[in-house]
């Protein structure tokens, strides 16, 4: 019975095949490496390693072989290695085959990206793992048949593929009914297709971002899309922004999509009106003529107590409206005038609801609230 080889003895064989000029051995090589499992941990700490590397480099010079092999028996930089491949001049099409067969994740991107690869090894490979297509050459990512095959398994790689079938309808609607968000790497004749658009936002509602502008314009498609989801109002185009319509419906589905309204519906008292009916705290975005308008900020303060501090000055030291506030939030104090902060009315009806809005009062009344014992002292 023969004795084991050691690991040394492999190494050195599989490295005089590789190096060989001969097709035959450097197949050989191949199937003996394709056979070896435990080869790279064996020698990351080889001492010969620099000698190794400039033996590959040598080789590589020569144009003998492919070099990546010897790369993992020693350890070397990924970089070198990859270096060493594009530098090959002899890869036959037996040897890419014996390469494939080895199943490392560095060979098969080597040789998906190799023009010179036979396409029948480059297509069992992205066969066997659509994601190669990432670092397919150029003729790969060109091909229809092997594109769209790819995209409806792993549709992310629709930004790896050519410019042509990025205008293609059909490998377009393969990748945007997986991803809609997909959609920005289409053509711009496509980002203005109504279906492949509408097939991208039922995939993805964020996909309205990447639409033409015309789409964006479009009221009909815009209305639909902010009634699934008031955010996409920041897509909308200038002209629907300023329609109320439009932002009310967003508004409806996201009270926070009401920041990209135009600032020309912040005057229209109807428009003010309607809104701070549910969302009180949008006085904020109002036009200061609507901050100081008496039945605006009531509405608002009745549905966000904490709207009173949008409220014009003049409001804000509003016996009645400052009341109305602190009666739905005694915190809501602290936006009152200094006056009525010093009003003791006002004050008591605030601690009464919560003692801790004492915190608010003009110091004074509050000492003397709490000497009187008509509060507590927080």
């Amino acid at each position: 019975m023969s004795a084991e080889k050691s690991p040394i003895i492999i190494q050195d064989e599989i490295k005089d095949l590789l190096s060989s000029s001969d097709s035959s051995e450097i197949l050989q090589g191949l199937e003996l490496l394709a056979s070896t499992t435990n080869l790279v941990s064996s020698f990351e700490d080889s001492n010969d390693a620099q000698d190794t590397e400039e033996t590959i480099v040598k080789i590589i010079k020569e144009g003998i072989t492919n070099k990546e092999l010897l790369g993992f028996l020693v350890g070397l930089d990924n970089e070198v290695i990859w270096q060493g491949l594009s530098l090959s001049r002899n890869s036959t099409k037996e040897i890419f085959l014996k390469l494939s067969k080895i199943e490392d994740l560095i060979v098969n991107r080597y040789i998906v990206s190799n023009p010179s690869a036979p396409r029948e090894v480059k297509l069992k490979i992205i066969n066997s793992d659509v994601y190669f297509l990432e670092y397919a050459s150029d003729d790969l990512k060109a091909d229809r048949e092997v594109v769209l095959a790819a995209v409806k398994s792993g549709s992310y790689l629709f930004q790896y593929v050519a410019d042509d079938l990025k205008a293609d309808r059909e490998v377009v609607l393969a990748a945007v009914q997986s991803d809609g968000c997909l959609l920005e790497y289409a053509s711009d004749a496509l980002r203005g297709d109504r279906e492949v658009v509408l097939t991208a936002f039922q995939s993805e509602s964020r996909a309205l971002e990447y639409a033409s502008d015309d789409l964006k314009a479009d009221r009909e498609i815009m209305l639909a899309a902010v009634q699934h989801d008031g955010y996409l109002l920041e897509y909308a185009s200038d002209d629907l922004k300023a329609d109320s319509e439009v932002v009310l419906a967003a508004m409806k589905s996201g009270n926070s999509a009401l920041e990209y309204a135009a600032e020309s519906l912040w005057s229209e008292r109807k428009f003010v009106l309607e809104v701070i009916q549910s969302d009180g705290c949008a006085l904020r975005f109002a036009d200061d003529n609507l901050k100081a308008d008496r039945e605006i900020v009531f509405v608002a303060i009745q549905s966000y107590a904490y709207a009173l501090q949008y409220a014009s000055d003049d409001l804000k030291a509003d016996r009645e409206v400052v009341l109305a506030a602190i009666k739905s939030e005694a915190y809501a104090l602290q936006y009152a005038s200094d006056d009525l902060k010093a009003d003791r009315e006002v004050v008591l009806a605030a601690v009464q609801s919560n003692k801790w809005a004492l915190e608010y009062a003009e110091k004074k009344l509050r000492a003397e609230l709490i000497e009187e014992g008509l509060v507590e002292d927080y």
